[in-house]
């Protein structure tokens, strides 16, 4: 019978086994990594091998990240545009079946150069394959960078590009894409939302345009505003900062329906002194009736009660327009045993209101499905009725 130190003798010369075999496989992989950080040939004497895989990164920007592409600072209001190059080095054609930014701000490409010095563009708009790679052909991942569409600014950002190919070594890959927007004034809100409207009402909005990097930009004027839209900007003081208040009025007739327009500022450069580069403001508002009821379509959902009720309200757009409930039908589901209720929010002394809350609740639960239409009775010569559909699903 072994004792204790016999016993021991195997497991120690076993774990020295597996010791040395974990030592020669890290070599291997330091060899192999060695390898892959040397020059294949003269015309990719800058490049790296990306992890070993299909793709190999020419003339990259950081050697420790190949797959890194820096484009600097952006000024507010610039376009710019850069191209990373990776040469196919898996020995087969590749196919790139998918390429998406995480950014809309951001917009991919790609192209791929022979190496008889023909050049083949990628379809972006493909779902099955962007790009076909030959062996030893070079893809040329362009980006192309609109500030304006930047979400983030006067921060570091970054961008990951995706690609998806059939590639063995590299079925994914990703490209970081590191930028920084500059924008030494900022609108805030970002831009002005007039929200629904009526289109004989029209409405206003404002924001407030602040200076976010402390190099003495100031707003100047309006450049440019949408037709139908009139714009003043009020110089203003908040805690000791200097901003500016850019209104917008919508005149009527307003159009109907969601819109977005632009409004262009004119700022000075640093300082206050000279010319700096014009500034963008969205503008956003909805067209609707001058009286109408939201949601257009009223629909039954779970109360915190635990029964059912159908919701909505009753609003005029048009200023110092005040209306009176008179009376309200159903039709379409007059046996339903429906309970309406149609409340005035902050009446007058005659009972007039801008906003009426309407409610729909059963008297019994509902099975099945049900749909029929509110018609109220306004004391409104414009307006003598209007009318909402309500809708119980099955």
């Amino acid at each position: 019978m072994m004792n204790p130190a016999q016993r021991s003798r195997p497991l120690a010369a076993l774990a020295c086994s597996l010791l040395a075999l974990a030592f020669a496989a890290c070599d291997a992989a330091h060899d192999e990594h060695d390898q892959h950080q040397q020059p294949h040939d003269d015309a990719s004497a800058h490049a790296l091998a990306l992890g070993g895989g299909a793709f190999e990164i020419l003339e990259p920007q950081h050697a420790a990240h190949p797959n890194w592409l820096d484009l600097g600072d952006i000024p507010l209001g610039e376009v710019r545009e850069a191209t990373l190059r990776m040469k196919n080095v898996e020995g087969r054609t590749i196919r790139i079946e998918q390429v998406q930014a995480g950014c809309s701000c951001t917009a991919p490409t790609l192209a791929a150069v022979l190496p008889d010095g023909n050049r083949i563009g990628g379809d972006m708009r493909s779902r099955e394959c962007v790009l076909s790679v030959p062996p030893e052909a070079v893809v040329e991942l362009s980006l192309r960078v609109d500030s304006t569409q930047a979400p983030v600014k006067n921060k570091d950002k970054i961008v990951l590009v995706r690609m998806t190919t059939d590639s063995e070594r590299t079925p994914y890959l990703t490209i970081e894409a590191r930028m920084k927007v500059h924008a030494p004034l900022q609108p805030i809100p970002p831009d002005i939302h007039v929200e629904r409207v009526g289109v004989n009402a029209g409405g206003e909005g404002f924001t407030d345009i602040t200076p976010v990097m402390p190099s003495g930009e100031e707003v100047l004027d309006v450049l440019e505003a949408p037709q139908g839209v009139v714009t003043r900007i009020e110089p203003r003081e908040l805690a000791g900062v200097r901003l500016w208040r850019l209104y917008a009025r919508l005149d009527p007739p307003v159009e109907p329906g969601y819109h977005e327009k632009w409004i262009r500022v004119k700022t000075s450069g640093p300082g206050g002194v000279g010319e700096g580069r014009p500034l963008d403001v969205k503008l956003r508002w909805t067209g609707a009736n001058d009286v109408e009821i939201a949601p257009a379509r009223m629909l039954f959902l779970r109360s915190a009660a635990g029964g059912e009720v159908a919701s909505a309200e009753l609003i005029t757009h048009m200023p110092g327009h005040r209306l009176k409930v008179l009376g309200h039908s159903l039709r379409g589901a007059e046996n339903a045993g429906l309970r309406v209720a149609i409340e005035p929010l902050t009446p007058d002394e005659s009972g007039r209101a801008s906003r009426w809350s309407i409610a729909l609740e059963p008297s019994a639960p509902l099975s099945g499905a049900l749909e029929g239409v509110l018609v109220i009775d306004l004391d409104d010569p414009q307006w003598p009725q209007v009318e909402v559909p309500f809708v119980r699903r099955g």
